[in-house]
């Protein structure tokens, strides 16, 4: 008795333990451009720019106006699936994983580069969402706003919903966020994959994004169109330097 109690404290200190190592690496030297970013980076530089701008921006002031504009779209991209948090990388608010931001002077340098991991992320999942949904609703011919920008229905929306569901699997996967609610993991298999993985939600994204290029429909499609402009990007880039 009482083992269990000592085994989930000590497994809780762990994923701290994890969640601080995480969210160092991503934060101070602001690599997440091309580490996180590299497959938006090739596939769809527009929205990479734009993320990396609010990214920088959000160094000195968070850029609400950003959500303020897009609000509506950034709504539907949640309900997609296409936009999802980062929290793997984020350091806490309390505990261990909290620890950095509270060390005098560089806590707020801490603070301020994991937050732009986070709006380069965020950014990044809008525009690929936004540019998606436009793809398809040019393609079947579906209006969604009118001539001031307000939605009139959710009609044209409906319709291309499923279509619009798979890519958002895609996208998510393509800046290397996973919705474990999505997938239908067990709060049990979240806590095994975190002390066995470093960042196993990233991981899984990678990797699913990887096996979708093997699947069909328009978050296969998606995915193949990713991996291909990677590759081919990466490998230009790689004969010219």
């Amino acid at each position: 008795p009482g083992q269990f109690g000592q085994a989930s404290v000590g497994s809780g200190k762990t994923s701290e333990f994890l969640q601080l190592w995480r969210s160092t690496m991503v934060s101070f030297d602001l690599s997440y451009g091309y580490i996180q970013g590299q497959p938006v980076f090739f596939s769809n530089p527009v929205a990479w720019w734009r993320a990396q701008s609010a990214a920088t921006v959000s160094l000195v002031n968070q850029p609400f106006q950003y959500v303020d504009k897009n609000f509506d779209v950034i709504m539907r991209g949640i309900d997609s699936g296409a936009i999802q948090p980062p929290t793997e990388m984020l350091f806490g608010k309390r505990g261990l994983s909290a620890l950095p931001t509270r060390i005098p002077l560089l806590g707020t340098v801490f603070t301020r580069t994991n937050r732009a991991f986070e709006w380069f992320t965020f950014v990044a999942q809008v525009e690929l969402y936004k540019a998606a949904e436009a793809g398809v609703l040019s393609r079947t011919g579906g209006v969604l706003l009118d001539e001031s920008g307000n939605v009139i229905s959710d009609v044209a929306y409906k319709a291309v919903e499923d279509e619009l569901i798979s890519l958002s699997s895609a996208i998510r996967k393509t800046v290397g966020t996973e919705s474990y609610a999505r997938l239908g993991v067990s709060r049990r298999q979240q806590k095994i994959e975190a002390l066995l993985a470093f960042a196993p939600r990233f991981y899984r994204a990678f990797v699913g994004l990887m096996s979708q290029v093997l699947t069909g429909g328009p978050g296969g499609g998606l995915a193949r169109r990713v991996m291909g402009s990677m590759l081919a990007g990466a490998t230009a880039l790689t004969i010219g330097v």
